[in-house]
């Protein structure tokens, strides 16, 4: 409860750029599952679409919003009470790239909070925790930035809460480790290759689940 005040109570440090996007998808099509994250997760979203088909509904909420931010849980619940909650097989997460304002120790409390509270508002559903793509320095070649040590720690973290509420965690940063060929070169982003790479293994993995 501790932990719950101070996420209601905190004002995140936004960035420069702040950007949401929102994809109901065909709600004609009675089997549902979303996918939350990032831009990296609006990279692999067509893929995943494309692999069910018309047979599930993929949903899709990504934003540069970090788990610190009160209003990433208000937007998801928003979108989760239009489609009604029971009606999400599957939610895939994917969120650790945005909020380097954070801490290590600050980002464990909130993505510990954004997990129990995403448990909470989809009680039915399966969940997936991804961990979090490498960040590399800009140009052609693969070699670390800085910030890629975050990245790791914060993958341990999104590790040590899947285990807290036996949650299946996906391992995506070893899926784009040392490929530089599918990066786009600004340290983040894919190519369609790789994300057709990255959307692939999170269509075997929900398969795997479903």
């Amino acid at each position: 409860m501790h932990i719950l005040h101070r996420y209601t109570n905190r004002m995140s440090k936004l960035e420069t750029a702040e950007w949401t996007n929102i994809w109901y998808g065909n709600t004609n099509i009675k089997r549902k599952i979303l996918l939350l994250g990032d831009s990296i997760t609006q990279g692999y979203h067509y893929v995943v679409q494309r692999e069910f088909g018309n047979d599930i509904c993929v949903g899709m909420h990504t934003t540069s919003k970090a788990v610190d931010n009160i209003y990433l849980i208000k937007e998801i619940e928003v979108m989760v009470n239009q489609y009604g909650n029971a009606n999400f097989e599957l939610v895939h997460v994917n969120n650790g790239i945005h909020g380097m304002h954070m801490t290590d120790s600050e980002y464990a409390q909130f993505f510990d909070m954004y997990v129990y509270q995403l448990t909470e508002l989809l009680p039915s559903s399966k969940f997936v925790l991804a961990l979090s793509t490498p960040i590399t320095e800009p140009g052609s070649d693969f070699r670390y930035a800085e910030l890629n040590e975050h990245i790791i720690n914060r993958n341990k973290i999104v590790e040590e809460v899947g285990k807290k509420y036996n949650i299946y965690v996906e391992d995506l940063y070893s899926v784009a480790d040392g490929i530089a060929e599918i990066r786009t070169g600004d340290g983040y982003h894919y190519k369609p290759e790789g994300c057709e790479k990255l959307g692939m293994v999170v269509v075997n993995t929900i398969k795997n689940m479903l």
